[in-house]
Parts: structure tokens; sequence; C-alpha cells
């Protein structure tokens, strides 16, 4: 175990295990934009780079372990600009960098293989150099919801409006293709994924489904709680104000 206090005592900005256990931890830090750290499953330092020109705002390693790839917010002719450059753990010079025009960048991950991006219009997946691969432009104008953390595919929550329960669930795979959709009239509180699981909090009901959105198990009694964390074995743990509890189907 490794205590990290000295590196975190900025504040931190984006803190992210891979399915290897390695950490990508973004930090604010004093003379700097902001800095990014990767360590190894033994808390080792195994990559740092300070940003003096770019707001670092996510990271991930990349599921290979050689690759960390960074979310930066920077300005071009008076506009913020998103993009996302990958670099190898034994350098400090991006190997690639992906810009996107008109879209702001919420969360990076990467499965199956692909390094993925949820931004506020579109799913995107990146090819092996970096750049654009596919992607999956959203059917309702609004994100009110994201996971990026299943196997081989992540989930979205769209809604048709800014307001109000009528949305539509969707599981998108590692090539930006949409794998299943599901139109829902009930509010979803949170939706995490882990293995092939995806859990569903509803305001009246716990679902957890598989990626195709075949419904796997349910919990009525949810006495309350206000947040999932999905487990790769199919299980659940339920987050409530002040404690929380497993449901094992």
């Amino acid at each position: 175990m490794r205590d990290l206090s000295t590196e975190t005592e900025n504040g931190i900005i984006s803190a992210k295990l891979n399915s290897s256990d390695m950490l990508a931890l973004v930090t604010d830090k004093s003379g700097y934009k902001s800095s990014v750290s990767v360590y190894n499953a033994s808390g080792e330092r195994v990559f740092t780079f300070n940003s003096s020109n770019r707001y670092m705002i996510d990271a991930c390693v990349e599921r290979g372990g050689k690759h960390v790839a960074v979310a930066t917010l920077g300005s071009e002719d008076a506009m913020f600009v998103s993009t996302i450059r990958r670099y190898a753990l034994d350098q400090e010079t991006a190997v690639s960098a992906c810009v996107l025009d008109d879209s702001l960048l919420y969360e990076l991950s990467s499965f199956g293989g692909t390094l993925v991006a949820v931004t506020d219009d579109r799913f995107l997946a990146l090819s092996g150099d970096g750049s654009l691969g596919g992607s999956y432009d959203y059917a309702y104008p609004y994100l009110r919801g994201s996971t990026l953390g299943g196997t081989d595919f992540g989930a979205l929550v769209l809604s048709r409006y800014r307001s109000g329960s009528a949305g539509k669930l969707v599981t998108v795979g590692a090539e930006g293709n949409l794998i299943a959709s599901l139109d829902t009239q009930r509010d979803v509180l949170d939706i995490s994924a882990a293995g092939k699981y995806l859990a569903v909090l509803y305001s009246d009901e716990l679902v957890i489904y598989t990626s195709d959105l075949a419904e796997y198990a349910s919990l009525t009694d949810t006495q309350y709680a206000r947040g999932v964390r999905m487990r790769a074995d199919g299980s659940a743990v339920l987050l409530g104000s002040q404690h929380g509890w497993l449901f094992v189907p």
C-alpha cells in the first residue's frame, strides 16, 4: 500500500484504476495547470507528466498497461478545445493526439482493447494510432449519465428533454456500435457497469442487465439507496447516505 497524501495535497481532479490495478491520478500542482501520474499495482510511480499550458481533466491507463490516455482542455482561437493525448509510460512526449471539435469530453476509459470516450454529444472509439475511429451519436440530445466499466461495453442514459423522466438507456460497444437500447419512463438515479453486467438504479427499483439489456436480476426494496456500484461477479453494492450494502442475485 502506498500513501499518496503528499502527491494529492493540492487537490485531486481524477483518479482511475484499470483492470490490472494500475492507477492514473490527475491532480492540481503548484506551478502547473495540472499533473498526471501513473502507479503500478505495487503502488510504485512509473510515469509523471506536468502540464504547463493545458488543463488535464481525466486520464486512464489503457488495459494493455503500456500507455496512459489523458483528456486535456485548452483554448484555440478563443474557444475551448478538448483533446485526447496518449503517452507511452516510458516517455513524456505524446505519441498521438485526437482533437475533438465542438465536443466537450466527460470521461475516458479502455475496454475491448480500445480507448473510448464519452462527450456531451457522442460516444467515441479511438483507433490504435489514437485517431478517431467509430462513434455513436446520441439518439436524444441530453446525456444524463454514463458508465464505461464493462468488459467490452459502456452504457449511457439519454433524455429527450432537459427535465423529466422520459429517456433511453443504451449500451455501446468498443467500436462505437450500438448494442441495445431500452426506452424508459422512470427516473434513473445511477448506473454502473462491471464485467458483462450493468446495474441501473431507478427511483423505485434496482435492475441488473446484461450488455444486451436483457434483465438478469432485480430488487424492489432498495432502502432509499442513491447510488450503485456493479461488480463483475453479478452482485451490486447499493449506496445510501451513511452506509452501503451488497445485493447478491
